[in-house]
């Protein structure tokens, strides 16, 4: 007889991918870590530092914000805790990746990592779409240069496919732009 088993997902909040530096701090020690992903119930990131499990911490990091075209800067202190730890093992160097768990956030601080996010992913979704405009160009560019060029005509036409193929994701970008325009 088969068992179905079932796995829950214990996070609660959207997890948002993220290259971010904050500072974080024990008793005994201080660190600026590289986040590799964040939510507003924590964060993932890498460091050469072993921190113990259920490690309490303080995480302060600041949060730019822009409201009405002006930079706005912010600074959010919480409490959190080393949530999980995993070593990943390196040529000459060990890393961890540690989960860390905001065990004490502010509602107000949620919502200001949630605009920043937003804000933050819109601006990215918009440069990701002008590098996609940009890219349609220089092959309508290339039409100038097939008669000159022998490879032309081939590059084009690589080119021609691979612009088919980002058509979906230029049509997603599109959408998260403008539901992203709606949230800010």
């Amino acid at each position: 007889m088969k068992k179905n088993i079932i796995v829950k997902n214990k996070r609660a909040d959207k997890r948002y991918k993220l290259e971010y530096c904050l500072e974080i701090y024990g008793d005994d020690f201080k660190i600026d870590f590289q986040i590799k992903d964040i939510s507003c119930g924590g964060i993932f990131c890498q460091t050469d530092k072993f921190i113990p499990l259920k490690t309490k911490l303080n995480v302060k990091m600041e949060v730019p914000l822009f409201v009405n075209r002006k930079r706005v800067d912010n600074t959010i202190n919480c409490a959190a805790q080393v949530a999980r730890i995993e070593r990943v093992m390196l040529q000459n160097n060990d890393k961890y990746n540690l989960g860390i768990s905001f065990s004490d956030v502010r509602v107000e601080d949620k919502a200001l990592i949630l605009k920043f996010l937003k804000q933050r992913n819109l601006s990215e979704a918009r440069e990701l779409r002008e590098m996609f405009l940009n890219l349609k160009k220089m092959v309508e560019d290339l039409g100038v240069l097939e008669d000159a060029h022998l490879k032309a005509k081939n590059f084009r036409r690589v080119l021609n496919q691979v612009i088919g193929e980002l058509e979906s994701v230029a049509c997603i970008l599109d959408a998260e732009i403008d539901e992203l325009k709606h949230l800010n």
